[in-house]
């Protein structure tokens, strides 16, 4: 039962550390599991992060939605899913620490096609994640805007070339700067959606120009001289 499957967690966040397992004792159809193994905890733990994984992907792709309506930017459905999921797994700001010239040249390394496909595909998410859901990380760095939607763009179009679905990839170079603006504006969303801070807002919208910012200004009774006028 449901309640069962949440005591069975809560032991298993209290006692992590004394069961750690390896993923390839699973337990097979043919040799349940009806006690505590330390099999069994690997299971629950899978099963805990499934659900936590789709909870997430249903929150990025409503904040996704939210941000195609605000801007009127279209995408095709294998992009937007391709940005949802590029979200759910880079959200924690891992990808944006990377650096790209140490990426870029294990690109330039690359001993086969799979090999050049995933460190390419890599260099290219690193930089969207970025420059779109991170992008005033970039501001404490000592390199510009523009140096990630040139690596970006490069290393998708490197990546079609050994990618199964090349148009996909083509696709990503090509609407770089649509992704990452659509991006960007699902974090600053993120950030202001409800907050009552009207000079954090204000801030935020002053750094970024971004329509969620604006609209949240418009929402806590901001007037611009412009608009009074």
């Amino acid at each position: 039962s449901a309640h069962y499957i949440q005591d069975v967690i809560k032991v298993l966040k209290d006692n992590y550390s004394e069961y750690k397992v390896c993923i390839h004792q699973v337990p097979t159809k043919n040799k349940p599991r009806v006690v505590f193994k330390r099999t069994t905890w690997l299971l629950i733990i899978s099963i805990e992060i499934r659900v936590q994984m789709k909870e997430i992907e249903l929150f990025f792709l409503e904040e996704i939605q939210i941000a195609i309506d605000l801007t009127k930017l279209k995408l095709n459905d294998n992009l937007v899913s391709y940005l949802n999921n590029l979200l759910a797994i880079n959200y924690n700001n891992n990808l944006s620490k990377t650096y790209l010239s140490d990426l870029y040249k294990d690109c330039l390394e690359a001993k086969n096609k799979n090999e050049k496909f995933l460190k390419n595909k890599l260099l290219g998410d690193s930089s969207l994640i970025t420059v779109g859901f991170f992008r005033d990380s970039i501001k404490r760095k000592q390199v510009s805007e523009n140096y990630y939607i040139d690596m970006g763009k490069l290393a998708y179009q490197n990546a079609s070339t050994c990618a199964l679905d090349p148009q996909l990839f083509n696709s990503l170079s090509y609407h770089y700067e649509k992704c990452s603006n659509l991006l960007n504006e699902v974090s600053v969303h993120i950030k202001v959606c409800r907050d009552k801070d009207l000079l954090k807002v204000l801030e935020i919208w002053n750094i970024t120009k971004s329509l969620s910012a604006q609209k949240r200004l418009a929402e806590l009774g901001f007037v611009s001289r412009t608009e009074e006028e």
